[in-house]
């Protein structure tokens, strides 16, 4: 079982951006509400993000580029 999962994993990782939120969207509707700590309003928003990324409404933007840009913006605050 645990040979499974890690392989699964991988595969899952492997996957472009879009086919992992698409999973990830899949496999948390698949816990139910019960398992959810989340609030409902909470889940609303994380599908409404879902289902814009399904529709390629939004960019998605690396997670180092992000963290690159934030880095540069707190330099320039902090040596103004």
């Amino acid at each position: 079982m645990a040979t499974a999962l890690i392989q699964l994993e991988r595969q899952a990782l492997a996957l472009p951006p879009k086919a992992r939120a698409r999973l990830v969207a899949k496999l948390w509707a698949s816990l139910g509400d019960a398992a959810s700590p989340l609030s409902a309003s909470w889940r609303s928003e994380i599908d409404r993000r879902c289902r814009e990324i399904d529709d390629g409404k939004i960019e998605m933007i690396p997670g180092d580029q992000v963290f690159r840009e934030t880095r540069q913006i707190l330099q320039k605050k902090r040596t103004k």
